[in-house]
């Protein structure tokens, strides 16, 4: 059964505290775990599976034995840290707040400034964007971040419980510290980029179904749905391409093309129709869409709860 108090509770602590910088996080620890653990085991055979099993364990076992340990001394106490828990799993307000500083600086005809503000969002260069194609890497960001700092959490929070969903975000850490397919982490990232392939191909579909569903109006609906189920597999990643073309069929916008990371062009495959310019309005609606997104997600989540 879904533990409404913990969910209510950790989404509660989001929307009002954000991101706690100035606080110790769990993905910091275990970034430096993982950053520990490549040290040990970069030149040794099978050290990306021994990362991965080290990392899932280490996680695995901390909570397990935090969660039985408070619950002997009170079940208030053990729920407290469980909902303190989901809320350092969250990354929705930063998310968002992140997004419309963008915006904001786009609006004020800041081109740098929101050049800036875009660094927090995604890894490729920024220096050389113009309005439109920092509008696009916003707008990829927040759908693609969506199913990534909020719904595959959730998703597996009510699999598996805060240990369930801390196994997903321990993988997910992996994946972005050592999943990249370059000379230095192809073979040894391998593992954990792969796994985390397979944790998101359920909630990275579930995503770009409520971004679809989040659209209200029926055209819009069938657009986005259609949009999703016919251009998502064309993206170099098995996940990511879903909610973004969910999110480009349903704003009328052409979302992919050149990306620029250390100085090198990717292409990425076009989704959607350019039936609008990429304007700093479309990333007020993409947020907007993303709020409903979870709002759908809630809602369709408490009467399975309650029907059960």
């Amino acid at each position: 059964m879904m533990e409404k108090e913990i969910l209510a509770g950790g989404f509660l602590l989001d929307l009002l505290l954000g991101d706690p910088l100035n606080f110790p996080h769990p993905v910091r620890w275990i970034g430096k775990f993982i950053s520990w653990g490549e040290k040990q085991w970069y030149t040794r055979k099978y050290g990306g599976y021994i990362l991965l099993s080290a990392t899932l364990l280490i996680v695995g076992g901390i909570l397990g034995i935090s969660t039985l340990l408070l619950k002997k001394i009170h079940e208030g106490v053990e729920k407290i840290f469980e909902i303190i828990l989901f809320y350092f799993a969250l990354s929705y307000k930063s998310l968002m707040t992140e997004a419309k500083k963008v915006e904001t600086a786009l609006k004020k005809g800041d081109i740098h400034l929101a050049r800036k503000r875009l660094k927090s969002l995604v890894s490729r260069d920024t220096a050389s964007l113009n309005s439109e194609e920092i509008v696009r890497a916003t707008v990829e960001s927040l759908a693609e971040n969506l199913n990534d700092g909020v719904i595959a959490p959730c998703f597996y929070f009510l699999l598996g419980g805060v240990t369930g969903m801390w196994l997903y975000k321990a993988v997910n850490t992996l994946d972005s510290m050592v999943g990249y397919k370059n000379e230095k982490y192809l073979q040894f990232g391998k593992p954990s980029a792969y796994f985390d392939d397979i944790l998101n191909f359920i909630p990275a579909r579930l995503t770009a179904l409520l971004l679809s569903f989040s659209f209200i109006t029926p055209p819009r609906i069938w657009k986005s749905l259609t949009t999703f189920f016919k251009e998502g597999k064309n993206h170099p990643s098995p996940n990511a391409g879903y909610p973004e073309a969910s999110m480009a069929g349903g704003l009328g916008v052409q979302l992919g093309g050149p990306n620029l990371y250390s100085g090198k062009v990717e292409f990425r495959p076009y989704l959607g129709e350019a039936k609008r310019r990429l304007t700093p309005e479309i990333i007020w609606e993409a947020r907007v869409r993303c709020g409903l997104s979870i709002l759908i997600f809630l809602v369709v989540m408490y009467l399975i709860n309650k029907a059960g």
